[in-house]
């Protein structure tokens, strides 16, 4: 066995490196190329998110310039609706306060409208004299009286009232009753038998009034004024009904209230009296109380005839010729037997009205269908309340029923 020991180099060789020198290069390559990478990456994310910023920025701020927009839009919305809140409150006050003048003005207007129709007498036919007497002519045509020894324990008012027509004298006896509810049978009966005194002393009666008895039906034929009761099986049903037959009377309203029952009778002996609806309410009307209008007619009368009424007409007189003849007038001897200044004015009007007489030519005024205490503006009123009162009847538009309430306060005034 040979054995062959050699000294161990300690040079490298040149031409193969050796392993530990390779695996340190792959270690540095992979070093630089790592930070050249992160260089890179870093490079190009900074690029990449500069330029994303940058784009969030330019939205951000149009974001902002829009919120700005819609917070001025919605401060000014914001503020235009407060006013309007404001306008609306104001209106409402308003609309408050002026209806609570139309309630006011409406009550005032009926009581005006009623108190005007407490003295509104028209009668045709009276002498249209400045110098007559209404009161008088009244009194003369039909009297007047309250009966209160006609009256019972109940609520009622009675009038006497005395129509002269072609110089005889008739008595028509009125009667205004409440009963208050429930109806008892000896009120009713108390108020009968004072009736029943009442009928001994007058030609005439109308009672009408609340009975409160809407038990009883009331029905009739087309051909007649009066109605005939029906569903009457009580006591105070067959006390009215006897009461009426025994004493002629018959009861004339036939309008139902809201229940369709007719509380408020209407009892009469005359033949020629009518109940119907009144075009002009005095009052506010009742659902339980339809307001009714009575009309008797009283046949036979005689109508008195109109005096024709002459003026002068100042704008047709002859002022030269007037001018001349008071210049001719010798006025020392026409006041010579005046002893005072009270004669000489008396001298003075007869010889002024002589004048008026022979140079102011005279005309005769219309006739007319009002009354001559009518005024000018009084008459023009009533024409307007008619024309809108015709509308409003024909159209049944509550607008017109405004200027028509107008109307009747100029009227008034």
């Amino acid at each position: 066995m040979n054995v062959t020991l050699r000294k161990k180099s300690t040079q490298p060789s040149l031409s193969t490196p050796s392993i530990e020198n390779n695996f340190l290069n792959e270690n540095k390559l992979r070093d630089i190329i790592k930070e050249e990478l992160a260089a890179a990456l870093k490079s190009s994310f900074k690029e990449l998110l500069t330029e994303q910023l940058r784009n969030i920025q330019g939205e951000l701020s149009e974001f902002k310039s829009s919120f700005e927009f819609f917070n001025e839009q919605f401060e000014d919305f914001k503020k235009r609706s407060d006013e309007k809140d404001a306008v609306i409150d104001q209106l409402r006050n308003d609309n408050a306060k002026l209806q609570h003048t139309v309630n006011d003005l409406t009550i005032r207007l009926c009581n005006a409208e009623q108190y005007m129709r407490e003295s509104n007498v028209e009668i045709s036919g009276l002498p249209e004299d400045k110098s007559e007497d209404l009161v008088k002519t009244l009194q003369t045509i039909a009297k007047s009286t309250r009966m209160k020894n006609w009256e019972s324990d109940l609520e009622d008012l009675w009038l006497s009232v005395e129509l002269t027509i072609n110089n005889s004298t008739k008595k028509i006896a009125l009667c205004v009753i409440y009963i208050p509810p429930p109806v008892k049978l000896d009120s009713l009966q108390c108020f009968l038998d004072n009736v029943n005194n009442v009928l001994n002393n007058v030609d005439d009666v109308v009672i009408l009034g609340d009975f409160n008895l809407g038990f009883i039906d009331w029905s009739g034929r087309s051909d007649d004024l009066h109605l005939s009761p029906s569903n009457y099986e009580n006591s105070l049903g067959y006390s009215l009904v006897d009461f009426m037959s025994i004493n002629g009377l018959h009861q004339f309203n036939s309008h139902l209230n809201a229940d369709n029952r007719i509380l408020d009778l209407v009892l009469s002996n005359m033949s020629d009296l009518t109940v119907t609806k009144p075009d002009d309410l005095l009052s506010k009307l009742d659902a339980h109380h339809p307001n009714i209008l009575i009309s008797i007619s009283i046949p036979n009368v005689k109508q008195l005839e109109t005096k024709c009424r002459s003026g002068y007409n100042f704008y047709k007189a002859d002022y030269k010729q007037i001018k001349t003849h008071l210049k001719n007038i010798n006025w020392y001897d026409t006041f010579r037997e005046c002893i005072n200044a009270n004669d000489r004015l008396n001298v003075f009007y007869v010889m002024l009205q002589s004048v008026i007489e022979s140079f102011v030519p005279k005309y005769t005024k219309k006739k007319s269908k009002y009354p001559p205490w009518y005024s000018d503006s009084l008459i023009a009123a009533l024409t307007e309340k008619e024309k809108f009162r015709q509308k409003y009847r024909k159209y049944n538009n509550p607008v017109i029923n405004l200027p028509l309430s107008y109307c009747a306060v100029a009227a008034i005034l």
